[in-house]
């Protein structure tokens, strides 16, 4: 254990006598470690489930995170992690699940169109880090 500590403070604050509920960070606490970042699209052609698969090979779950655009009418809004929405003639849902080696994001659709005419896009950020997802 080293004697350092790292500490960010948020602007205003005296990072040697701050509260740490002030800290924007420090090296007391883990903090998620990036291994790569990207994004992909898919176009959604019909019912069905439409799925990327990013590897890794590390061996273990890893911790991830995705965001995702789904409407091209509301760009400026990002979905985390998980969606749903059903109507009387189906579902929409982001479908994501990870292995020892890979992780898997994507769409669900099974609405018959209802939410959108196909086909239609769904852009997906992603974020796959080298902590282990317990």
């Amino acid at each position: 254990m080293s004697n350092y500590i790292f500490r960010v403070s948020k602007e205003g604050y005296d990072v040697s006598t701050i509260d740490k509920t002030n800290l924007i960070l420090t090296d007391e606490y883990p903090f998620l470690k990036i291994y790569i970042q990207g994004s992909f699209s898919l176009n959604i052609t019909g019912n069905g489930t439409f799925t990327q698969t990013i590897t890794h090979n590390f061996g273990y779950h890893v911790a991830y995170l995705h965001l995702h655009v789904f409407d091209p009418n509301y760009t400026d809004r990002r979905y985390l992690g998980c969606f749903t929405a059903s109507g009387p003639t189906g579902l929409i849902q982001t479908d994501s699940y990870t292995t020892i080696n890979t992780v898997v994001m994507g769409w669900r659709d099974l609405s018959s169109g209802f939410f959108r005419s196909y086909p239609y896009m769904i852009y997906i950020y992603y974020y796959l880090f080298y902590d282990e997802l317990v």
